[in-house]
């Protein structure tokens, strides 16, 4: 029962992480937009310069993607779990 438990609570927060990233592609997408508009009405003819938001954004909505379906990358060990727990509750870290 303890286990249905922890797998339940692991796929609401994969599923909120989907979601959240999903949600950050939309506003990433929508931002992007906005100043590809903002560029063609002030300067058409000039320096393309939403390039250079627009990749930063895009580093950072990889790293998201990398986090949420990448796995193993940001994967979180039992060890650094008890470890930040102990810290928490004030309790000296068993592993030294």
């Amino acid at each position: 029962m303890n286990e249905d438990i922890d797998i339940r609570r692991r796929a609401r927060r994969n599923i909120v992480a989907r979601r959240i990233f999903t949600a950050i592609v939309a506003i990433w997408v929508i931002a992007s937009l906005a100043m590809v508009l903002i560029w063609t009405l002030t300067t058409p003819d000039g320096y393309f310069w939403p390039i250079w938001p627009i990749l930063g954004w895009a580093v950072a909505v990889i790293v998201a993607a990398i986090a949420v379906f990448g796995g193993r990358l940001f994967a979180i060990r039992d060890a650094r779990v008890e470890s930040e727990m102990a810290r928490l509750s004030g309790t000296p870290n068993r592993q030294g």
